[in-house]
């Protein structure tokens, strides 16, 4: 009865560390997950705002101050946008998640296409003049109008995918952690309970024998 003790100390003992290491790699996963998502949509709110700041350019431009001071915002948040999406990419790769890394590296290209044309576009159209008038502005929206819809999409898509991602790795965790530990409740409820049933028997063969 002792070796039995002990051996089901150890062995749930065990199950219990085993149970626990899988819940915290589970989670470690998990949030490496919500951590891609949160910085995917932080590359969306980046890519809406330099979206933003390429309509001032356009509305504003007629100024040759604000054009500049919007040209400025417009290349900060290009910057901000591109390594945003190029740290989920590296992170991706670096944890795992291929699949996510090789969409970030697609996204990243691009969204450095799409700000080459918005640029190339300008310049081409503004030619040599200090400001932006009225007609090119026009000219240049309704040439580049809807451009910025797919990549901002892709970034969306791209977030989403990686949060209903964490939210299903999460479920499964719990699931499992809790299907492990219900086996390992039934196992010593059982255990114990033959155990219990071995020392009547023993304890009534003994009494049988001293009455005898």
């Amino acid at each position: 009865m002792i070796m039995m003790v002990a051996v089901l100390g150890l062995f749930a003992l065990f199950s219990i560390w085993s149970i626990n290491r899988t819940w915290i790699d589970g989670m470690e996963r998990v949030s490496e997950l919500r951590r891609l998502s949160t910085s995917a949509l932080e590359a969306q709110v980046s890519f809406k705002v330099q979206v933003q700041e390429w309509k001032n350019i356009l509305l504003r431009g007629d100024d040759p101050e604000l054009l500049a001071k919007y040209r400025a915002a417009f290349a900060k948040e290009d910057a901000e946008t591109r390594t945003l999406l190029s740290s989920v990419a590296q992170l991706a790769k670096a944890q795992g998640f291929d699949e996510d890394a090789q969409r970030a590296t697609a996204l990243v290209t691009t969204h450095a296409d799409l700000t080459q044309n918005y640029e190339v576009t300008l310049k081409e159209m503004q030619g040599t003049a200090a400001v932006l008038d009225a007609a090119t502005a026009h000219a240049i929206d309704v040439k580049l109008r809807g451009a910025d819809r797919a990549l901002e999409s892709g970034i969306g898509r791209l977030a989403t995918d990686i949060g209903a991602a964490s939210d299903a790795s999460r479920e499964a965790l719990i699931t499992s952690v809790a299907d492990r530990y219900n086996a390992l409740h039934g196992f010593i409820i059982s255990v114990i309970l033959g155990a219990l049933a071995v020392m009547g028997f023993v304890l009534y063969r003994l009494l049988r024998l001293m009455k005898a």
